[in-house]
């Protein structure tokens, strides 16, 4: 019978030092983890700076052709005035927000996003070509689109010259619009980029 009582005493400590160096590691453990926490949180944030810096319009140097054949850079109002006018929008349309989209590393399409008094949003994408043998020189190819309905959806993307709108949830209603010009390059005038 003392051999019993010992060995329990013995099996007991056993098990409470055992169950002290599993809560031990596992504080330790958490404090590893936490650790490792900040910095990605870090680098999250270091990469929506990055992202945020490669989607800005004033980066990248915007063009069209002329008639003449020569490219003219335009600002960014310019771009609103000209998806004003081939879009036939109000010429008092605010947009929230204006920015070159990339897709792995290839400038894809300008987006503008736009709301309207009936609630619902609108993007806008103009596709851009690049120009080779220049960095960041960009060319207004001869494709818009828009994509416009409810403001929990129906964004706009682009991918090979071809345009998409996500769907809208609850099936509510999302338009697309194309305009496309024939030929390889769009030729535009002055007007084109001048608010109405």
């Amino acid at each position: 019978m003392k051999k019993l009582k010992l060995s329990i005493k013995t099996l007991l400590s056993s098990t409470m030092i055992l169950m002290l160096l599993i809560l031990v590691s596992c504080e330790k453990n958490a404090e590893v983890n936490s650790e490792n926490e900040v910095p990605k949180q870090k680098n999250k944030t270091e990469q929506q700076r990055h992202d945020k810096a490669q989607n800005n319009f004033e980066n990248y140097d915007i063009r069209y052709l002329n008639a003449a054949g020569d490219y003219v850079s335009i600002t960014e109002q310019q771009l609103k005035n000209f998806v004003i006018n081939q879009f036939d929008l109000s010429a008092d349309l605010n947009f929230d927000f204006v920015e070159v989209v990339v897709n792995n590393n290839k400038v894809e399409h300008a987006l503008l996003q736009a709301e309207f008094g009936n609630g619902d949003q609108g993007q806008f994408g103009v596709l851009l070509d690049s120009l080779e043998g220049y960095e960041n020189l960009y060319l207004i190819s001869n494709k818009q689109c828009t994509c416009r309905g409810c403001p929990n959806g129906c964004s706009l993307s682009t991918s090979g010259g071809n345009c998409y709108c996500s769907p809208c949830p609850f099936n509510e209603p999302c338009t697309k619009t194309e305009t496309a010009s024939t030929g390889n390059y769009a030729i535009y005038a002055a007007s084109d980029f001048e608010c109405c």
